[in-house]
Parts: C-alpha cells; sequence; structure tokens
C-alpha cells in the first residue's frame, strides 16, 4: 500500500472514532437526560482524542482535523498533496462515523427520531460572536499542537495528553455557548447525516481561520525555536 493512502486512511480511521465516541457521548447522554451530559461529553471528546493520538500519532500524527491539517500545510511541516490526502480521509471518516451512529440510534427504543441532532454544533449566542469564539478556540488548540508535535506529528505520550487536556477544558468551558467543535469534520459529519446545515459556515470556516492564525502566533511566542518543517524520524520512503 502506498504509505501516503495509509497514512490518510489512519487519518480516517482516527476521526471516525472521534466522532462516533465523541457525538455517541452527547447522542446517549442527551436521550438518558444526564445532569451532567455537558461534562462527561467534553471529557469523552478529551480522552477520545488522547487514545486516537496514542494509537495513530507515530503513523499518520493524527490531526483528526481538517483544520489543524491546514495549520500544518501553512507552517510548511507537510505538503499540499498530503494535506489534501489527509483531509480527505479525515471527511470521509467523520460521515461514516455519523451515518453508524445514526444508524445505531435508530435500534434504540428511547431515542426520538433525529437523535443524532444532540451531537450537532449551534451556537447559542449571535453568529459573530460565535464564530470569533470558534476561531481562538482553535487558535488556541492549534497553538498547543504546534508546540507539542513533532514535525507534522502529534506523538508520543506528552504530546496525546497536552492536546486532549487541551479539548477537554475548550470543550468544558465554551461548549454550552458555540458546542466547542473546532473541528469541521467533527461537525460536518453529524450535520450532513441529518441534512441540516443551519450555522455551519461558522463550523466550517471559524476553525480553519483559528489553526492558521496560530501558525504566525507560534512563530512570534516561540522566538524563532520553531519545529523543523518535516518530520526528522521519518524515513524517505514515507515522504
Amino acid at each position: 500500500m502506498h504509505p501516503l493512502l495509509s497514512r490518510a486512511l489512519s487519518e480516517s480511521a482516527g476521526t471516525f472514532g472521534l466522532v462516533f465516541f465523541g457525538c455517541g457521548a452527547a447522542t446517549s447522554l442527551a436521550i438518558t437526560g444526564s445532569p451532567d451530559a455537558h461534562v462527561v461529553t467534553a471529557l469523552c471528546f478529551g480522552v477520545v482524542v488522547t487514545l486516537m493520538i496514542l494509537i495513530f500519532g507515530d503513523h499518520s500524527g493524527a490531526h483528526l482535523n481538517p483544520a489543524v491539517t491546514a495549520g500544518f500545510i501553512l507552517a510548511q511541516r507537510m505538503t499540499l498533496r498530503d494535506g489534501a490526502a489527509y483531509i480527505a480521509g479525515q471527511l470521509a471518516g467523520a460521515l461514516l462515523a455519523a451515518y453508524t451512529l445514526a444508524r445505531v440510534l435508530s435500534f434504540f427504543e428511547g431515542a426520538p427520531e433525529g437523535a443524532l441532532e444532540a451531537a450537532m454544533t449551534r451556537p447559542a449566542v449571535p453568529q459573530s460572536v460565535a464564530f470569533g469564539l470558534e476561531a481562538l478556540l482553535t487558535c488556541v488548540l492549534m497553538f498547543v499542537i504546534l508546540r507539542v508535535a513533532t514535525g507534522s506529528k502529534e506523538r508520543g505520550a506528552h504530546a496525546a495528553f497536552a492536546i486532549g487536556a487541551t479539548v477537554f477544558l475548550c470543550a468544558a468551558a465554551f461548549g454550552p455557548i458555540t458546542g466547542a467543535s473546532m473541528n469541521p469534520a467533527r461537525s460536518l459529519g453529524p450535520a450532513v447525516a441529518l441534512w441540516l446545515r443551519d450555522d455551519l459556515w461558522i463550523y466550517v470556516a471559524a476553525p480553519v481561520v483559528g489553526a492558521l492564525a496560530a501558525v504566525p502566533l507560534c512563530k512570534v511566542l516561540a522566538l524563532g525555536a520553531e519545529e523543523p518543517c518535516c518530520d526528522p524520524l521519518d524515513t524517505p520512503s514515507e515522504e
């Protein structure tokens, strides 16, 4: 198998896990009326991101997020060709996870029709505020990723826990306000599965803007001590 295809499939599998378990937690907790649904959902997203990085980080880098991949491309840590393959894999994984989750929920007697809607990201504030907040949260996430990643790869326990903790903190603090998506694939999956496009542009555009903004910010705050543009541990055959 071609190395790039293998890495793209890893991104697809990792994003599937992110959406299936993260959105699955959001829907199941909403269905059962859990009083701690928000915090538990945020924790589930943080934990699944940590696990996916530990599982796939050494291979593909476990971006799991088109905005993160776009940030790595701008930072010249990966090529546009590789980035396009990653994004295609991420979107495919998110869509497959959302449709799978919707199918699973259809067999649950306590689930109302369209139960997956509980996993959708919707703003509880004006669109301009939601856009700014989603961009800011993604900027924070991308900044952390750039500081702990090795080249274009989120690899190792310290990166996994730093990134997972950031996802949890952002989701726990601002989930009720915007959904704290920070990930176009995570929001696109349930929206496409239900064919509900309200406010979707916010969750596609704002994370990309935030991730791209983090790149020059990281260079400034790193005072020139930036990571190399390629992963020094990669072998030539993987490029």
